[in-house]
């Protein structure tokens, strides 16, 4: 069978969402993917991403422990040796049993697979290996992959992709970007005990989040030993003695064991043939309006390829939204980015929902109102190396709806979740301050700030 109510391109979050909504819905399903199930999240994202920073978290406590009152026995050396090789493979094992599980999921579901690269030949029809399978619909999901600049040497250097592909840490890094990628790879191998420095073209890391917060993350760096050189365009890499030597436009230069691109991502729509289907597309990116639908009514796209939020839990709510609205008989459904919480995983972590304060500046002028709070949550009392809590309420208007929610430290990672219901309800600083607090606990400073 070569007819399909639906065809998805792309086994990432995105395209498996669609699929799978559809086909609970009755659709017949056709999903094209090249590489493993799971796409970049699963494979070489998110998931091994949070697996290492949960094992850089262990070394971090290990760490801190000696501020405890934990010290060496006689004999003994408290610092715990790290096999990272054994890691590694624990951690592939972990990622590969979910592209694994998959496959049975989606043959239980009657969703028909095929692998290779696919390209779209007509308005329904999509080629896979010399065969033109057609669809009532099309979906397009093809994820991203990482940005390469062309600089003189650039192949010297490795991508994000390759780093969850290492068998043993090097003794040093240079990461080219401040970006959520290069700041959390950063983190992670600095817990490890790799000597890091980050290098950008911007003058602080993570230029979209909130200035205040930003700054504080900064002296984390500079406290935890990351270096960061900032306002550096690279120029060119060097193969030396050793490693790598990255030079930049003014002549400065840094030598590490390995080097690696972390500038970005980009749609990876090369290969998909959107000009044979007439699909409009800009830089790359698919254009689609708010129903996920692009210039052809038949064809959709949803994910990083369409320029939205890069975020998985994004792609993963349009794509069901678009399955709920065309075959679950939802007219209105569609994807509500306006409050959606996001997380860099460093240690300790950043997480932001809404509107910087320059933003709702920019905005709403001086109707805005803003409460923060800094300092040292007892977690790091004694620690170690102790790590600073940074939140701050970003606010609007005479009833003070609060339109951005920003907080680095410990537990902004789970405890993110729970402000973004509150702000897509409407919530107002009168709210929060109506909340009984958790007490001791980080999160009441929340709601209970002045």
């Amino acid at each position: 069978m070569k007819n399909f109510d639906v065809i998805v391109v792309g086994g990432g979050s995105g395209g498996l969402s669609v699929a799978e909504r559809a086909a609970e819905y009755g659709a017949k399903v056709l999903l094209i993917e090249r590489d493993r199930i799971g796409g970049a999240c699963v494979n070489r994202g998110c998931v091994p991403k949070k697996v290492w920073w949960y094992a850089a978290s262990h070394a971090a406590a290990l760490n801190d422990a000696m501020g405890w009152g934990f010290t060496p026995q006689e004999g003994k050396d408290f610092a715990f040796n790290f096999d990272y090789t054994d890691f590694a493979k624990r951690r592939l094992n972990y990622t590969s049993g979910i592209g694994d599980w998959y496959g049975g999921y989606l043959e239980g579901k009657g969703i028909t697979r095929v692998v290779g690269d696919a390209a779209l030949v007509g308005t329904h029809q999509v080629q896979v290996n010399d065969v033109v399978y057609t669809g009532e619909r099309i979906v397009l999901s093809p994820g991203s992959t990482p940005i390469v600049p062309p600089v003189e040497g650039a192949s010297l250097a490795g991508t994000s992709d390759d780093v969850f592909k290492w068998e043993d840490l090097p003794k040093s890094v240079i990461l080219i970007g401040s970006g959520y990628i290069g700041v959390e790879l950063a983190s992670a191998m600095k817990a490890f005990g790799v000597q890091v420095t980050l290098v950008d073209m911007v003058d602080q890391p993570l230029p979209a989040f909130d200035a205040d917060i930003r700054n504080t993350f900064v002296e984390v760096l500079d406290k935890e030993g990351i270096v960061f050189k900032g306002g550096i365009k690279v120029s060119s890499l060097v193969a030396v003695d050793g490693g790598v030597s990255v030079i930049g436009a003014d002549g400065q230069s840094w030598t590490a064991e390995k080097v690696i691109w972390a500038v970005g991502r980009k749609p990876a729509t090369a290969n998909l043939g959107l000009d044979a289907a007439g699909v409009v597309s800009e830089r790359g990116l698919i254009k689609v309006d708010e129903w996920q639908q692009t210039n052809v009514p038949s064809i959709f796209a949803v994910g990083d390829a369409t320029g939205q939020m890069a975020l998985t839990p994004v792609a993963i709510a349009a794509g069901r939204r678009l399955a709920d609205r065309i075959w679950g008989g939802k007219a209105r459904r569609k994807l509500d980015n306006k409050y959606v919480a996001t997380v860099v995983f460093t240690h300790p972590p950043m997480a932001m929902i809404g509107l910087t304060e320059t933003a709702a500046r920019a905005e709403h002028g001086a109707a805005v109102t803003v409460y923060s709070s800094k300092f040292t949550p007892m977690r790091h009392l004694m620690s170690a190396h102790p790590q600073p809590v940074h939140i701050k309420l970003v606010c609007v208007g005479e009833r003070e709806e609060v339109v951005g929610v920003h907080w680095l430290g410990e537990g902004a990672d789970e405890g993110i979740q729970g402000f973004a219901i509150a702000m897509g309800m409407g919530a107002t600083k009168a709210d929060f301050d109506n909340t009984i607090a958790v007490h001791p606990s980080i999160a009441e400073e929340l709601v209970t700030l002045r």
